[in-house]
């Protein structure tokens, strides 16, 4: 016999924490409504969900595009370093809670991977590497 894994799809995960938190349900009652085991549903508030969150706004953000981009028209070689130290001197000049290496003054790789999934253009332009 099959095992049955995840009867439940990501829409009724996305509906039951949106639930918990509008504090509309138990976390007893959103697992049971939403056909979600108990712990699961556990297990990704208090993770926080499965989504990468970002330190920056969208305005933050596209400071940070633009600050890119004037590097780039000024003839100034981009590298994933580059960025990676642009991202963190806006956090602090923006003073946002963020878990980026103080030490070397860098953001993280996974931050860059994510930040460069969202804005392709940087892949496919003469903007970068």
């Amino acid at each position: 016999m099959p095992l049955r894994r995840a009867p439940w799809t990501q829409q009724n995960l996305h509906s039951a924490m949106a639930a918990l938190e509008r504090g509309h349900l138990t976390q007893r009652g959103a697992a049971y409504r939403y056909n979600i085991p108990r712990r699961t549903l556990r297990h990704h508030l208090k993770s926080g969900g499965n989504t990468f969150r970002t330190p920056f706004n969208e305005t933050q953000e596209c400071d940070l595009v633009n600050t890119i981009i004037r590097f780039a028209n000024i003839g100034m070689p981009l590298s994933p370093m580059l960025i990676r130290r642009q991202a963190f001197i806006l956090c602090e000049k923006y003073e946002l809670k963020h878990n980026f290496n103080k030490d070397i003054g860098l953001a993280g790789k996974d931050w860059l991977k994510m930040f460069l999934k969202g804005h392709p253009e940087f892949l496919t332009e003469r903007h970068i590497l």
